[in-house]
């Protein structure tokens, strides 16, 4: 092939990662790894290990491969070059996955660009980006490729379903994504019914059906058997599809919507908020997918595939909508009825469909204006350009890279040189809050603490909108709250909290962080260090992960179990809400044998394990008790060695990964020959 006709052919591509290099080369100039209000990049493992071992309440979707992607990149090349790799990646696939895609309806090069940088380099896929929710991008940047391999899949290209099916396990790295690629496979197979009825392309959906399945049993599995009301979609209330409601920011909420805006926070700059005639490129926009649109369906061959990313644009544009649009009392039924639709709270994330449709479409509009004026046609590349501008102003200086403070890196030194197994307790409470040593225009962004510090963090699940918090309904977080609700009453505060294996108490002076003056009055407190950020406390009355105690006391609620530590002892006296009594005293000796299996010598009395209450812990196949509100306990009748295990981790977790890795050795070993 001579170097002319090369250079034409990679062209496009070309400017899809010059595109994506220019987003990224402001922020790399500066040094510094990147912040984001949901978003912060682990340097510690320990979310992949709750997640991988099932601590945490069960998601739907494929985040542990997320977190292990995450984590296998910061090992290799460290936080800030992760960092940009990922976005790099991100937008290098958004791109290329569209250029394919559109490949199957245009053979235009401009206009596959054109559909390329659009999807690329929109609002939805800016203020994703700017918030820190990658996961969602990297979902978003795979479904053109899900969408292609299904289209060709119903064209009888057997093979496809192997594709498919990975596709789809990528896709369904965020379960919004997954949901919305559902929603855009269903409209496609409707509109196409008479090919999806065929026996032979029937049979080959579904095996790229049961292949996914399989794939994706290591979560599925998980989230299908977890008990009503202990994931986290369960703990969505109606009030939140008011609270997370799409933000008007041009005109009215369709007008908002339809040019890909209305993310539920408010306070960002756009590139609206930069050029005052933002609305004459978005008019463009929609005149090149009406363009496309009418192109599509006088051609007899196009016609589904016009009619279905019309439909697409349409499925939306209201449910991005949600409570703030004329399918609102459609919206809310499919949210109350159905628990995948609770997760999209966050109606905007439907935009996603709005982006497909406009880049596809766009596309066959902008090769028909090809046709007529072919200067013309490569002028409109400038109009995804110009519609995200603030792409390549560091995102209207939103986002600038810096760096922890040098103190925090001293603390987690101080922590990380005591041997012993503990917990680290962080305040203020608070998920979310504004840090100001954060360089952003907007401080606000995820409690980093669980993400930086290399010993386990207990930190707040607490989100805060106006008007309401929301607080993820578990054990430990309650405790800790009631205690906080208490703190005035209480001078042993490190007695109480060292029952969760709490050994060091963080407060970092941030936020409200004067509200925790009673820190300082504690008799079991100890301040051991104080920096420019942080006040260290050692825990005086600290217990070890795994313990015993002679006997038992009863304690119905917070306020009973505060007044009873003023009189005993309760690293001595194990606090149950029922079946209390006296068993005598005791000791325990342990081996860890990993985070989910404890090999352990008891005596008659009871064994506390310092983490959070769980009815799949087991002492030798006995459900534990829960103690202090928060913990486990067990009583012992005699002495002997006994297992103690996370029975969930062996009987859901470790065979469903079994399932799935077999799967993805099935699938790979399928693919082989064809590549060879």
């Amino acid at each position: 092939m001579q170097a002319p006709e090369l250079m034409r052919r990679h062209a496009p591509k070309a400017l899809i990662i010059a595109a994506a290099v220019a987003v990224l080369l402001p922020l790399a100039a500066t040094p510094g790894i990147l912040f984001t209000l949901d978003g912060v990049m682990r340097g510690s493992s320990q979310g992949l290990q709750e997640t991988y071992y099932g601590f945490t309440a069960t998601t739907w979707g494929a985040i542990l491969s997320w977190k292990l992607a995450n984590t296998l990149l910061v090992e290799a090349v460290g936080i800030k070059a992760a960092q940009y790799l990922m976005l790099f990646g991100i937008l290098l696939l958004s791109g290329i996955s569209m250029y394919r895609l559109s490949g199957m309806f245009t053979s235009s090069e401009t206009a596959r660009l054109y559909a390329s940088l659009l999807y690329m380099l929109n609002p939805f896929t800016y203020i994703r980006l700017l918030v820190g929710h990658w996961y969602i991008l990297a979902a978003y940047a795979a479904l053109p490729m899900a969408v292609r391999s299904f289209h060709e899949l119903l064209l009888g290209r057997r093979r496809k379903a192997y594709e498919l099916a990975i596709v789809m396990s990528i896709v369904a790295i965020s379960s919004h994504i997954l949901l919305t690629a559902l929603i855009i496979l269903t409209i496609t197979a409707l509109l196409n019914i008479k090919r999806l009825i065929i026996r032979e392309t029937a049979c080959t959906v579904i095996r790229a059906l049961v292949l996914f399945l399989l794939l994706n049993a290591y979560w599925l599995v998980p989230a299908l058997t977890e008990e009503p009301g202990k994931n986290i979609i369960s703990q969505i209330s109606g009030a939140d599809i008011v609270n997370f409601s799409p933000r008007v920011e041009a005109f009215n909420p369709l007008i908002t919507i339809a040019s890909m805006h209305g993310f539920w926070r408010g306070g960002y700059l756009y590139t609206k908020d930069l050029l005052p005639w933002w609305w004459v490129l978005f008019l463009i926009i929609l005149f090149l997918f009406l363009l496309g649109l009418t192109v599509a369906l006088r051609r007899a061959e196009q016609r589904p595939l016009a009619l279905s990313f019309m439909a697409v644009w349409v499925t939306g544009l209201l449910l991005a909508a949600g409570a703030a649009g004329p399918a609102s009392p459609a919206f809310e039924y499919l949210f109350q009825k159905f628990q995948v639709f609770r997760g999209m709270r966050d109606t905007h994330k439907f935009v996603a469909m709005l982006a497909l449709a406009y880049s596809c479409l766009g596309a066959l509009g902008v090769g028909e204006v090809e046709k007529a004026r072919k200067t013309a046609a490569r002028l409109l590349l400038l109009i995804p350009l110009l519609y995200s501008l603030a792409f390549f102003t560091g995102f209207a200086g939103q986002l600038v890279p810096t760096d922890y403070p040098e103190d925090w890196y001293r603390v987690n030194e101080l922590l990380t040189s005591d041997g012993d197994d503990f917990s680290v307790l962080f305040f203020p409470w608070h998920s979310h809050m504004d840090l100001s040593w954060i360089e952003n225009r907007d401080r606000r962004i995820l409690n980093p603490a669980k993400a930086f510090f290399q010993k386990p963090v207990i930190s707040a699940s607490l989100l805060e909108v106006p008007g309401k918090l929301i607080q993820v309904d578990t054990p430990v977080q309650r405790y800790i709250l009631s205690l906080l609700e208490h703190n005035e009453s209480i001078t042993n505060f490190g007695e109480l909290v060292s029952v969760l294996g709490v050994k060091y108490v963080l407060l970092t002076k941030e936020a409200d962080y004067e509200a925790y003056g009673f820190l300082f009055n504690q008799s079991d407190l100890k301040l051991v260090k104080e920096t420019e950020h942080f006040y260290v406390f050692r825990n005086l009355r600290y217990l070890p992960e795994l313990y015993s105690t002679p006997s038992a006391a009863c304690a119905a609620n917070q306020e009973e179990l505060i007044e009873l530590s003023r009189r005993v002892e309760l690293g001595e006296r194990v606090v149950l809400s029922e079946k209390c009594g006296y068993a005598g005293s005791g000791g325990v000796r342990y081996r860890k044998l990993s985070p989910v299996w404890y090999r352990i010598e008891a005596y008659p009395g009871y064994v506390v394990l310092a983490k959070e209450y769980s009815p799949h812990w087991r002492l030798s196949d006995r459900a534990p008790l829960e103690a202090y509100g928060a913990v486990n306990a067990w009583r012992v009748e005699r002495h002997g060695w006994f297992d103690l295990r996370y029975e969930r981790f062996y009987s859901t977790y470790l065979p469903s990964y079994f399932v799935s890795l077999t799967a993805i050795l099935f699938v790979l070993l399928r693919l082989l020959p064809a590549k060879a």
